[in-house]
């Protein structure tokens, strides 16, 4: 288990856990692969992207093809995220 999913255990809080199998990281197109193991678009996966700047915690939520496409093509120069 993720230490997200442990510490919202504790927390407490509700939520569902939608667990798949048969997909390994480095199987190409991953977002999609696990979208179709989820039987779900792609478009409805996200990765989170937890970030310390200047010592405060910041969260970010990506849609799980943008991810894949930065991967598959990074951008030639370096990006910013601004809260």
């Amino acid at each position: 288990m993720t230490p997200a999913v442990e510490a919202a255990r504790r927390a407490g809080i509700e939520f569902t856990l939608h667990e798949y199998e048969g997909v390994e990281v480095g199987d190409g197109d991953y977002a999609v692969a696990v979208a179709e193991a989820l039987g779900r678009p792609p478009g409805q996966l996200f990765k989170t992207l937890v970030v310390s700047v200047d010592g405060d915690l910041r969260v970010f939520v990506v849609p799980s093809v943008i991810c894949e496409i930065l991967i598959a093509e990074p951008p030639s120069q370096t990006c910013s995220l601004t809260a």
